[in-house]
């Protein structure tokens, strides 16, 4: 993992300090970007990369600073960054809401220290490896941060008008009258259409996606791989944003980003 190619580590990052966080990593090879882990937390991201356990997204920026070192060159992660202190919502979230919520993808605001703690940390943890936010189109680091947001992202890779109705946690109304085993088989229907998308962009994505409702043992267990899904998305941002497809919302103190349009990306998708 340290042949000096450029790498991409996606993580959804949970905005409560005990919840666990969806990691992806991704690696660009001659024939272009493959996917070497994903897991739907980052302790068990720890255990199958590392070989050891991260308890904390501190741990685990810490251990792909120093054992992914020299590839490691992009953080991506789904959580409000900021150069200041996020009391309050930004310009990054109402740039947004106003050119998504069309879509249904507005943005939520930060909520007291939801996810200040959290953010505010793995800011710090990123930047002390070396890790700048960038939040315009000025950006000169060797090592960057990135704050991407998957739904609108979605958007972009599937080339859809509405948000993906995907979410685990809004299953009942998602789904109403549904049975608990035809809820399940949607979101899994809807995770496999994601993941075929994210193929033709990313080699060797690995099963890690439930065969049917029957191998599905709850709906929390079924977060867990939404969550792992989502940190998939945010290392293709990673990468569209490398190779000059991705744009900022937001201002000098924050941005999301988020791929462009195919339209724009004619001659290089």
């Amino acid at each position: 993992m340290t042949s000096g190619k450029r790498a991409v580590l996606g993580i959804d990052a949970a905005w409560g300090e005990k919840n666990p966080s969806g990691v992806a990593l991704v690696r660009e090879d001659a024939n272009g970007w493959s996917c070497l882990a994903v897991a739907g937390s980052h302790r068990e991201f720890g255990r199958n990369v590392f070989s050891r356990e991260t308890k904390t997204l501190d741990e685990l920026v810490q251990a792909a600073a120093s054992d992914l070192g020299a590839s490691l060159v992009l953080l991506t992660v789904d959580m409000p960054l900021s150069h200041r202190i996020i009391d309050k919502r930004r310009e990054a979230d109402n740039a947004i809401t106003r050119n998504f919520s069309k879509n249904w993808c507005p943005c939520h605001s930060p909520q007291g220290d939801r996810p200040e703690k959290v953010s505010r940390r793995l800011y710090d943890m990123a930047k002390d490896a070396g890790f700048a936010l960038h939040t315009t189109a000025d950006h000169s680091a060797e090592k960057t941060l990135l704050e991407v947001y998957p739904h609108a992202a979605l958007l972009r890779l599937l080339r859809l008008d509405k948000r993906l109705e995907y979410k685990v946690s809004r299953s009942r109304q998602l789904f109403p009258g549904a049975s608990v085993e035809e809820r399940k088989e949607k979101h899994l229907a809807a995770f496999q259409r994601v993941v075929g998308a994210l193929s033709q962009k990313i080699a060797g994505i690995p099963a890690f996606l439930p065969k049917s409702h029957k191998d599905v043992k709850s709906f929390a267990a079924l977060k867990s791989v939404e969550d792992a899904l989502d940190a998939l998305v945010c290392a293709w941002v990673g990468v569209e944003y490398l190779e000059g497809r991705a744009e900022p919302f937001g201002d000098g103190s924050a941005a999301i980003w988020v791929p462009k349009p195919h339209s724009l990306c004619a001659s290089t998708w």
